[in-house]
C-alpha cells in the first residue's frame, strides 16, 4: 500500500512539473516576442528620427554597429528597394505584409536571407519611403529553446 502511495505521488509531482515547465515555456516565449516587437520599435523610433532622406547609408551603419542582426531596408513608394543591409533584392515590396500594415510586427520567411525574420516597417511620408527594420526569429526560439532544455534537465 505504501509503495503505491509513493508512486501516485511520484506521478503527480511528475505531471505537476511538466505542467509547471510547459506554462513557464510559454510565458518565456510571449515576453520575448514582447521584448522583440519593443526592440523592433525602439530601432525603427531611432532610423526614423536621424532620417533626413538622403543618409540611409550612415544610419544604417551606425545602427548595425550596436546589433549586426538586425536588419534594415529603405523602400521607395514605388516598392523598389533603396538600400537593404542584407542583400539587394529586385522584387517589388508593396505586397509585403509589414509594408501592407505599417505598425504591426509580422513574422514570415525572408526569401532574401532564407531564414524567418521579424518585420516591423514605418512610412515616411515626408521623403515618400518605407523604412522597415527586421531580426532573425531564431534569436527569439534560442531564448526559448534554452528554457526548456534547462527546465527538463
Amino acid at each position: 500500500m505504501r509503495k503505491k502511495y509513493i508512486v501516485i505521488n511520484t506521478l503527480i509531482l511528475v505531471f505537476s512539473l511538466l505542467i509547471f515547465l510547459f506554462t513557464s515555456a510559454c510565458i518565456v516565449s510571449d515576453l520575448n516576442l514582447s521584448n522583440r516587437n519593443e526592440t523592433l520599435k525602439n530601432y525603427l523610433s531611432l532610423i526614423e528620427s536621424s532620417f533626413d532622406g538622403t543618409n540611409m547609408e550612415a544610419i544604417s551603419s551606425t545602427i548595425q554597429k550596436t546589433n549586426k542582426n538586425l536588419r534594415i531596408t529603405f523602400i521607395d513608394k514605388d516598392g523598389n528597394v533603396l538600400l537593404d543591409t542584407d542583400k539587394t533584392s529586385e522584387e517589388n515590396h508593396l505586397d509585403r505584409y509589414e509594408i501592407k500594415n505599417i505598425g504591426k510586427m509580422a513574422c514570415r520567411y525572408s526569401e532574401t536571407t532564407n531564414i524567418k525574420m521579424y518585420y516591423l516597417a514605418s512610412y515616411d511620408s515626408t521623403n515618400g519611403i518605407y523604412i522597415r527594420v527586421a531580426i532573425p526569429e531564431s534569436s527569439v526560439s534560442d531564448t526559448v529553446n534554452s528554457f526548456a532544455y534547462y527546465g527538463f534537465a
